[in-house]
């Protein structure tokens, strides 16, 4: 729980807790021993979903505990999609025999048993994969 930075000094120059910092190079400190009283504090997390962009948020009763802005990887899924479509379409283009009429032509039949009911598109997926990553920390 958030604690003022006086508050933290003394727990650290008594020797209550140790100072230490982030990923991100934020400061916290970790007690060393019980605290006084285990209160909880009720949290709320929040995530505003987006296309390209998701924002989500860590809240208190009282005030914001952390903010964070996700750069979704949408544009680039679809890229590889749209590059793999075209290599896909390069291939099957290179099979057929043009000489031969339209009917004798060695066409690759279209499979319909192939198809999953509730599947995600892989953007879409990915979009949220990334989300739940990040709000799972």
């Amino acid at each position: 729980m958030p604690t003022k930075p006086s508050r933290a000094r003394r727990w650290i120059k008594e020797g209550k807790a140790i100072g230490k910092f982030n990923d991100l190079d934020i400061f916290y400190v970790q007690l060393t021993t019980e605290p006084s009283d285990n209160k909880n504090q009720p949290i709320a997390i929040g995530i505003n979903p987006g296309k390209l962009f998701s924002g989500i948020g860590v809240q208190s009763s009282l005030f914001t505990l952390w903010k964070a802005h996700l750069e979704l990887p949408f544009k680039r899924v679809r890229e590889c999609l749209d590059n793999r479509c075209l290599m896909r379409r390069g291939r099957r283009k290179r099979r057929i025999n043009r000489q031969l009429p339209f009917n004798l032509r060695a066409h690759r039949q279209k499979r319909f048993s192939n198809r999953r009911q509730g599947k995600l598109a892989p953007s879409i997926r990915a979009n949220r994969q990334r989300r739940a990553k990040s709000s799972r920390f």
